[in-house]
């Protein structure tokens, strides 16, 4: 019988570890759920209360309880050593990045589920139970980004042709009408940072999401065969020039246009325009992941 298990893939990149049948069998495990709301709040004096000013969302803290099942001793001591490996985390110099590892919740009858996560410690076993040559072991990781996600993006192609004709491509495949204009659905629980490819021929692009408004516009002209990647994800926001024949990338942030922002497809229907001054061959990849609070 098939059942729920667990991948982890450490941040060091070691071989990932499945977490599930023999020889790590899961024995229970814990937060899936929602995480904390934290209230940012302001007083004045003789306030009677406080004033919200906003609310964010806690850590996620996940827990996974095993039970590892060997045939010897030689065995149990390698899977042991195997497990305490892959929760290793390395410090960094303060201008270096920590490395996160992810956790993947493969789902049976569901789809697949990742969280970017880092051990928080180092794994807690108990004594080594020597006439089936078992041990238990208390895993937990804690993720700076609370949200689940999908193992994937999804993607969107929106491209205008020379001669006025423009259409627009969905996966799965699926022909619009003749308008630059699309509907995505964010799916998701949250509202969800977006990396659009835009290719030239092409001059002064826009990326508009008329249902809330937002405009992100880059002014300057791309070649053809050339395009500008653009992320709008929290900690992730760049604006890029990469010229397709040399590989070489550029930071273009600067040519980014007074009053643009970097906009989030908002949870559920999302009608986006791409415009362009003048559009040769221009098209856009849109890429987006949906995220979950809790499942």
């Amino acid at each position: 019988m098939a059942i729920d298990s667990f991948e982890w893939f450490p941040s060091l990149g070691d071989g990932s570890l499945t977490f599930g049948d023999i020889p790590y069998v899961v024995r229970d495990f814990s937060g899936l759920g929602s995480t904390f709301v934290v209230p940012q709040t302001e007083k004045s004096p003789f306030q009677v209360g406080e004033t919200l000013l906003n609310v964010r969302s806690d850590m996620r803290v996940f827990s996974i309880s095993l039970r590892l099942v060997a045939d010897s001793k030689e065995e149990l001591h390698d899977l042991r050593h195997a497990l305490a490996r892959s929760m290793v985390t390395n410090p960094v110099r303060q201008t270096g990045d920590v490395s996160m590892g992810l956790l993947r919740y493969q789902r049976v009858g569901k789809d697949t589920l990742e969280l970017p996560c880092l051990a928080r410690e180092s794994p807690q076993f108990s004594e080594v139970n020597g006439a089936k040559w078992a041990a238990d072991a208390d895993l937990e990781f804690v993720a700076p980004y609370p949200y689940w996600r999908a193992t994937a993006d999804s993607l969107s192609i929106l491209a205008g042709l020379a001669g006025g004709l423009e259409f627009a491509i969905e996966f799965p495949i699926e022909f619009e009408t003749a308008n630059i204009e699309k509907e995505i659905q964010n799916s998701g629980d949250i509202p969800a940072p977006f990396r659009a490819r835009v290719f030239g021929e092409l001059t002064t692009f826009r990326l508009r999401n008329l249902t809330t408004g937002a405009s992100l516009e880059v002014s300057g002209a791309i070649a053809a065969g050339d395009y500008v990647e653009v992320s709008t994800g929290f900690g992730e926001k760049y604006v890029r020039y990469v010229d397709l024949p040399s590989g070489a990338t550029t930071d273009i942030f600067a040519r980014l246009t007074l009053g643009s922002s970097f906009w989030l497809l908002r949870r559920g229907s999302n009608m986006i325009r791409f415009e362009a001054d003048t559009n040769v061959s221009g098209s856009v990849n849109f890429y987006w992941r949906e995220r979950f609070a809790g499942l």
